[in-house]
């Protein structure tokens, strides 16, 4: 087995040890957002807004810092693999090992230009094209719902980010509430207001920030009266990397994609 293969093994197995950490960890009621429901008047609306938030620093840094060796592990696997497959084709006489590296480009011309696989075979730098961003999803299945971008796009820029800031962000989950009955009658009216405003809803719509006072829920609810702030559930955290993009299936449609590249390289 490779050290590319090796070194992507390892990946996978920190991202499911990640995934059983974060999971662990925004289900602990320490790591949970007070939610509290109220009138406001000055929106004239029945509010559910996080009272108070936990201290998430810590949990945010830990998890930024396995992603950035979860992303060097990937980025390095492919490096590695390009830096394998020169020193079979010169047979280990490589003549500017310094400029080895898995060549990563959303145009075209810039790929056509660079000079990192230069001592490959043509065959591997056929591979190496035909997974490179500025030829899309080449009619490789995805099932990613988000904003679109190249996995390989995805891997430089975490790995260019990593080096300079964290690349994690925790929100509030919107979709992992723990109501009490309190808050009924004002999810209800959220909802049919949703469900009739779909267009004003998605246009509008921002994930919870971690912060106190943040709205969660917002609506109109006829003769129903909060005479004081009150106690209404928990909010669980969301961790995200740019863009809101779900962490866990992230890295795996990132370390999923360099494995197909690699095993093409090495058949």
């Amino acid at each position: 087995m490779s050290i590319s293969h090796k070194k992507l093994d390892l990946s996978k197995e920190k991202i499911e040890s990640l995934d059983v950490f974060i999971k662990k960890e925004i289900h602990n009621e320490q790591n949970k957002a007070i939610l509290h429901a109220r009138y406001s008047d000055e929106s004239d609306r029945h509010q559910i807004y996080l009272e108070s938030v936990p201290n998430l620093k810590s949990f945010q840094e830990t998890i930024s810092i396995e992603t950035g060796i979860i992303v060097h592990l990937i980025r390095s696997s492919l490096d590695n693999s390009v830096f394998e497959r020169a020193l079979l084709f010169t047979r280990g006489n490589i003549a500017k090992p310094k400029n080895i590296q898995f060549a990563i480009f959303d145009s075209e011309v810039k790929f056509n230009r660079n000079t990192m696989i230069d001592e490959m075979s043509q065959r591997d730098k056929d591979v190496i094209r035909s997974y490179q961003p500025f030829l899309g999803s080449a009619g490789r299945p995805d099932s990613y719902s988000g904003p679109y971008i190249h996995q390989l796009s995805h891997l430089q820029d975490l790995s260019n980010t990593d080096k300079h800031r964290s690349v994690v962000d925790v929100t509030v989950d919107p979709n992992s509430f723990e109501m009490n009955t309190i808050t009924s009658p004002i999810m209800d009216a959220w909802s049919v207001w949703t469900r009739e405003n779909p267009k004003q809803y998605f246009e509008n719509f921002t994930p919870v920030e971690m912060k106190p006072g943040a709205v969660a829920f917002e609506a109109y609810v006829e003769n129903y009266n909060i005479a004081m702030p009150c106690f209404a559930g928990f909010g669980i955290a969301c961790v995200a990397l740019d863009e809101r993009r779900p962490i866990i299936p992230t890295l795996q449609r990132i370390e999923s994609f360099a494995r197909l590249v690699i095993n093409d390289l090495y058949s």
